[in-house]
Formats: structure tokens, sequence, C-alpha cells
């Protein structure tokens, strides 16, 4: 069983109570105007229609398993992304295109093997960074390059 709930046309939450279910492609298509999606225990291999979300400024995926999430690149007004304990392999390059992005939230996704070099220095507006607590298997060093020395480069906060 699923449940979803919207609140004044611009927020929605979807949760799924029983095994992870598959969400349509077309799911999202007809929803251009949301600004905050709450995602609950969903598969979202099949979730292409998500960059349809030109307006989309929160997105919290929780306990969701992702196959390709290149799609979060395309949510260009986004701010707030959280990933919390979800299935997520790798955050993709296109994670570079989020400049307004204020939050990233990757705990508790023990599956996390890469962070792709680059991406965290470009997040200029990022205020709040969490990285995986424990479980994963990140290859902080990739082709000769510390991904966690980006962080030396980044202002967080005022």
């Amino acid at each position: 069983m699923i449940s979803v709930s919207f609140r004044k046309n611009w927020i929605a939450r979807m949760r799924n109570a029983r095994d992870f279910l598959i969400v349509p492609v077309n799911f999202f298509a007809r929803m251009p105007k949301l600004k905050v999606l709450h995602l609950v225990g969903l598969n979202l291999f099949s979730a292409a229609s998500l960059h349809l979300l030109v307006n989309l400024q929160t997105l919290y995926i929780d306990l969701c398993k992702l196959r390709d999430v290149d799609f979060i690149g395309e949510m260009k007004k986004l701010e707030v992304l959280r990933i919390p304990s979800s299935y997520i392999l790798e955050l993709p390059e296109e994670t570079c295109n989020l400049t307004r992005l204020k939050l990233l939230d990757l705990n508790g996704c023990g599956n996390l093997e890469a962070v792709p070099p680059n991406v965290i220095s470009t997040l200029t507006k990022i205020e709040e960074l969490y990285l995986c607590s424990s479980g994963a298997n990140i290859k902080w060093e990739v082709e000769g390059l510390n991904i966690l020395d980006e962080l030396k480069g980044l202002h967080f906060g005022n």
C-alpha cells in the first residue's frame, strides 16, 4: 500500500508501507509546480519523470532503492537534497549542476562507493553537508585526487 498526500499543490509526500513499490515512469509528469517532495520506501529504478519537477526546491529520498540518480542534476532549483539510508552507489557528476544547493545529506547510505572528483567543490552555496556516517566504502581517492580535500575550499554558512 502506498499513501500520497498533497498540501497546497506544491508539497507531496509518498510513503510505501510494504515492500518497495515501483513508481511508474510518467508518474511525476503532471506535477510541475511541486516544490517539496518526500519519498519513503519506494523503488525509483524507473523514476525518469522526476527530472520534470523543474520547480522542486527540496527533495527527500528516504529508504529508497535508486538505480540511476543522474536526474538530480536537472533539478536546477534544488536547495535541499536528502538521501538518507537509501540504496545509492554513486553520487552523479551531474550534482555539479545544483548551484543553489544549500544542504546535501548522504548520511546512512551504506552502499555509497564513490563521490566523483570536483563535485563537492562546485557546491559553492552549501551550508550543510552530511556524509555517510558508517558502513560505506567510499573511495575518497580517485585518479590521484583526494575528494575530502575539496572541502577545504568551501565556506559553510555565512
